[in-house]
Parts: C-alpha cells; sequence; structure tokens
C-alpha cells in the first residue's frame, strides 16, 4: 500500500514540475521596436501580421478582461527583436518536493497501531519522526534537480515564415480559433478601422 502512495504522489509532482501550462498563460515576452522602444509582457495571440501583449503578466481571465487598457497589439513589421523571456521552477521543485518528501517521511513513520502500543503514532523503533526531515530534505533536493533541469533561458525568436509564427503561437495564451470577445477587435482589421 505504500508504495502504491509513493509511485503516484511521484508521478504527481513530476507532471507537476515539468508542466508548461501549469497556470495557463502565455509566455513572457520581451519586444524592442524598430524604434527602439521595448515592450515587456504577456503573449496572449499571435496572428500572421499581429501579436497582442497584455502589459501585466499572469492575470486571471476576469481580470484580464476588465483591464483591456493593458492590452495592446503590435504588428509584425513593427518588431525588431522578440525575446521569450525563460522562467525559472527551482522554487516550484523546491517546495513541492519539500511537501512531497514530509509526505513520504510521514507514511514511512507512521504506525497505525502505534497509539495503543506506544502512546504514539510514530513507531519508536522503526524510521521515526527523523523520516518527516530527511524525507523532506530529499524531497527538496530532488525537486530542485527537476526544477533546474525545467528551467528555461531567454531565447530570441525568428517571426518570418509561418512555420516560425505557427510556432510562437504555442506559446500564445488565446488561439485564433478560440479567442474570446474582447480581444476580436485587436486581430480583425475590419474592427479596428471601424474604431479608429
Amino acid at each position: 500500500m505504500r508504495n502504491s502512495i509513493l509511485l503516484i504522489a511521484s508521478a504527481v509532482l513530476f507532471s507537476l514540475l515539468t508542466s508548461n501550462r501549469m497556470n495557463a498563460t502565455g509566455v513572457k515576452v520581451s519586444i524592442t521596436l524598430h524604434t527602439g522602444r521595448e515592450i515587456t509582457g504577456e503573449l496572449l495571440v499571435v496572428t500572421d501580421s499581429v501579436l497582442v501583449i497584455s502589459r501585466s503578466v499572469g492575470l486571471t481571465y476576469d481580470k484580464l478582461k476588465a483591464d483591456t487598457a493593458g492590452i495592446m497589439t503590435v504588428t509584425k513589421d513593427e518588431i525588431k527583436t522578440l525575446i521569450i523571456c525563460g522562467k525559472s521552477y527551482v522554487v516550484d521543485g523546491l517546495l513541492l518536493g519539500g511537501i512531497f518528501g514530509m509526505g513520504v517521511g510521514t507514511l514511512l513513520s507512521y504506525e497505525p497501531q502505534g497509539a495503543e502500543a506506544n502512546n504514539s503514532n510514530f513507531d519508536p523503533l522503526g524510521a521515526g519522526s527523523g523520516a518527516i526531515l530527511i524525507g523532506m530534505a530529499g524531497g527538496m533536493a530532488l525537486g530542485a534537480f527537476v526544477g533546474v533541469t525545467s528551467t528555461t533561458s531567454d531565447k530570441e525568436m525568428n517571426i518570418e515564415g509561418r512555420k516560425h509564427i505557427a510556432f510562437l503561437n504555442e506559446y500564445s495564451r488565446f488561439y485564433d480559433r478560440s479567442l474570446p470577445d474582447f480581444l476580436q477587435k485587436y486581430v480583425s482589421p475590419k474592427l479596428n478601422a471601424h474604431e479608429n
């Protein structure tokens, strides 16, 4: 029973740490325009001609919908360089690994019949309460290792050509075909022409 729980918990920890879409947000990008202006924000939408950026990174859907003043459109022709900002998962790994390790240590040191025999649920002859600390330290070490291997560095992107746009689209929060209504005006040239 303990081995099954350990195996399931290990799989959950690994999937949480290696998932790139945990928060369902777009990546953070840094764009330098030909004018020299730099824009940093979350990549919301990528089309063949425009990128839609939110100046605030990681907003919930409702806050993003309410804060449309922070959303801007950048045409492909205006962009000099586009950098996808890397993300560190070390802290996530330390926290999740520490919690996982404490759970493993607790399972290893727990004795179901211990309360009657030892006045405690921890087995005095077994791993004992030190297993919780050892498990936490081991879990943090493992989590930090997985976090370091999952960490990404800044990456400059080429936006010329359909293949590169399709690749960049995978990093955006929304795809063209599932755009919410409040973002339609940023990608539709007909709607933008009526607003000007």
